[in-house]
């Protein structure tokens, strides 16, 4: 007889083995497979112009562009109201001046209009004065050989000979000849005779804006000096608001870094309630549900493995020759459609003369059914050995009787057992399920 005994074994290998921290390591990788991802940040590219170089560059021009507007509007305010005195001044010393022309003319008063010309002289931003009759004869300036010749016959002279408004002075401006840049601002003003209201001379002043552009210097120079010392600060200030800012990111990057390595036990730690707070929070929560799916495929290739373990010993327990003896051939074959199952045959001789055969199914799919598989196997086996009379009803009795009083489950099998004989030719058989 051939028992369970001499059947063919198979050798059973694992393809993939579980380290003892629980991490399958798959064929041709290690542990030290890790160190691949830990080098992934130093083989990745560069930082070469960071978020605090860029925030801080933004800051400086940012403020370097608000230094210049404000400086370029108090230059021009300034300038505006500098202009807006001298031609008030202008205006006082051009009056003045007439009313002493007018008074002297008049009463042919020459040491009182000397004597006011000269004090007008001492005035720095004056640079001429030009008392002249109407037929352009000069009657009092600075240079005393000039009094009696004519006035030169240009375009401003013309205009102040034919302005007659006594109320406003006329106001003229071109080029400063003496100094580069310079203007010079002419005012003209008619003098009237004080009984007969004739016209009797025009007073004409030149005064240079030399003031104004030391003044607008000067403003400027002050400007600048506060200018470069709020940028000073503006980029000390960005630097340190920037190194403030970028901190949690980096954190966050760095730790980036280390979950790509594969730790999924590191958490960032960024105390902060604004939204990078929220980012770090988010981060961590993606790693406590990355650690969670990769225990799960851990977990699940652990099961796989146990499976095929399990598909590969089940399919060791049916038999896995080609029973040929005495004119009977006998061959099967079964697959689980989860890896392993409840179906289960088996052939096996009784005799000389007699040979046996099982055919079983148990309900369900799985492990359980494949539990209960093995079960009936055992139950088989055992009983085919240890009884002296072997024969159909019997075998099933014994099966269906050990089966009910161990299970504790809601399970149960269709079962087809039977028994040929070669010398007679009979065929006894016996279903249940």
């Amino acid at each position: 007889m051939m028992g369970a005994g001499d059947r063919k074994k198979k050798t059973v290998e694992t393809r993939s083995g579980t380290d003892r921290d629980g991490t399958v390591a798959k064929k041709g990788e290690g542990k030290g497979g890790a160190g691949k991802g830990a080098s992934a940040r130093g083989e990745g590219p560069k930082v070469r112009f960071g978020l605090r170089m860029k925030f801080s560059l933004a800051i400086i021009t940012l403020v370097s562009v608000v230094i210049a507007i404000m400086t370029l509007y108090f230059i021009r305010t300034e300038s505006a109201l500098l202009k807006s005195e001298i031609i008030k001044f202008a205006e006082r010393e051009i009056e003045h001046l007439t009313n002493t022309a007018q008074e002297s003319i008049s009463a042919k008063d020459e040491l009182a209009l000397i004597a006011a010309v000269r004090n007008v002289q001492k005035i720095t931003s004056i640079r001429y004065v030009f008392i002249f009759d109407p037929n352009g004869r000069i009657i009092q300036n600075f240079d005393p050989e000039k009094n009696g010749s004519e006035m030169e016959d240009d375009e401003i002279t013309r205009k102040a000979r034919e302005y007659a408004e006594t109320e406003r002075p006329l106001m003229l401006d071109f080029p400063d000849p003496v100094e580069r840049g310079g203007i010079i601002y002419d005012f003209s003003r008619p003098v009237l005779h004080t009984l007969f209201k004739n016209r009797i001379a025009t007073v004409r002043m030149g005064f240079s804006d030399r003031i104004i552009r030391d003044q607008i210097a000067e403003v400027t120079m002050n400007i600048m000096v506060i200018a470069v010392f709020f940028l000073a600060v503006a980029i000390l200030g960005s630097f340190i608001l920037a190194s403030v800012t970028i901190k949690p990111i980096r954190k966050l990057s760095e730790g980036a870094a280390i979950i790509s390595t594969g730790d999924l036990e590191h958490k960032i730690d960024i105390n902060r309630t604004d939204e990078l707070g929220l980012l770090a929070n988010d981060f961590n929560i993606m790693t406590e549900k990355l650690k969670k799916a990769k225990d799960k495929e851990i977990e699940s290739r652990i099961m796989e493995e146990q499976l095929e373990l399990a598909k590969e010993i089940q399919e060791g327990l049916n038999p896995m020759g080609f029973y040929e003896k005495g004119g009977i051939q006998i061959k099967g074959f079964t697959k689980a459609a989860k890896g392993v199952g409840g179906d289960y045959f088996d052939y096996i001789d009784i005799s000389d003369t007699r040979v046996g055969a099982l055919i079983s199914d148990v309900s369900g799919k799985g492990v359980p059914a494949s539990l209960v598989m093995v079960m009936i196997r055992t139950v088989f086996t055992n009983s085919v050995k240890n009884n002296k009379r072997v024969d159909c009803a019997t075998i099933v009795r014994s099966i269906n009787d050990a089966l009910s009083a161990d299970f504790a489950v809601d399970k149960f099998a269709t079962l087809f057992f039977m028994i040929y004989n070669r010398e007679t030719g009979e065929l006894s058989f016996s279903n249940a399920g």
